[in-house]
């Protein structure tokens, strides 16, 4: 039987380290390390196992857990369970809470039923007044001087993006929230 990180692996990802090849960032990444390290040890030890993928991106500027899959099995696996929760994300959208903008003290979908969730801590400019709330703003691209693709933000034309936030702390000028992300969406915790 092989051991448990055969099948997956959870990073602490640094801030500043980019997650995939792109740009200026195609050497120094997280799945260049996970490369190194495939062929040096495991490839070795378990010469059936897959390289280690990454299932998910975080911002170059963020820290936080990764989860990697090490087999076709878990890869796929772990694949439905974040698809699901997207699903149950963007289903919940249809409910009559579920209107364009932020939302005060209204209830959404249940983080508790998703096989597998993002939660940020996050600090904001400003202090939020409300305890908890919820965010449904479409995201999608829009155009960008300077850049051929764009950039994504909050677009009417883009696709649902639903997140849930409660404060944590409240301070002079900041708040720091804590945020559910019910919806894959690039760049959605901004």
């Amino acid at each position: 039987m092989r051991p448990w990180w055969c099948l997956q692996l959870a990073i602490c990802k640094p801030a500043g380290l980019q997650v995939l090849p792109k740009g200026l960032f195609c050497q120094r990444t997280v799945l260049g390390l996970l490369q190194q390290y495939h062929y040096q040890k495991r490839s070795l030890e378990y010469p059936d196992s897959l390289m280690p993928a990454p299932l998910h991106r975080l911002g170059r500027g963020t820290s936080g857990v990764l989860l990697c899959a090490c087999t076709a099995e878990a890869r796929v696996k772990l694949t439905r369970d974040f698809s699901t929760s997207t699903e149950l994300g963007v289903a919940s959208l249809d409910t009559p809470a579920a209107t364009s903008g932020v939302q005060k003290g209204t209830a959404g979908p249940d983080p508790a039923q998703r096989p597998l969730g993002k939660m940020y801590r996050a600090l904001t400019s400003g202090v939020i007044q409300h305890d908890q709330s919820e965010v449904n703003v479409p995201i999608g691209p829009v155009s960008y001087p300077g850049l051929n693709t764009g950039l994504f933000a909050a677009s009417s034309t883009g696709k649902p993006a639903y997140s849930q936030y409660r404060v944590l702390e409240r301070r002079q000028d900041s708040t720091i929230v804590e945020v559910t992300i019910l919806t894959g969406r690039p760049h959605q915790i901004r």
